[in-house]
């Protein structure tokens, strides 16, 4: 099996585990937006440079997105 039907519930458990990885290294919840602009900017593209019809952005990859929540943004010292 293949397609969006298959890819959705996939990338919404990556998107829960990226809220909790954002929680626990920010203490608070991301906004969509921003969880958007991971995904999209840590996505392995399959074909075409940049976004196309077929396969958007490319495929998720979790991990380059949790690595980069986790080392890439400036922290907060309370």
């Amino acid at each position: 099996m293949c397609g969006t039907s298959q890819a959705t519930p996939a990338v919404a458990g990556v998107v829960a585990l990226l809220i909790e990885e954002f929680n626990r290294t920010y203490r608070h919840t991301p906004l969509p937006s921003t969880l958007k602009a991971i995904l999209i900017n840590t996505a392995v593209d399959l074909e075409n440079p940049g976004p196309d019809y077929k396969v958007g952005y490319g495929k998720v990859n979790a991990s380059k997105a949790a690595y980069y929540i986790h080392n890439s943004f400036s922290r907060k010292i309370n």
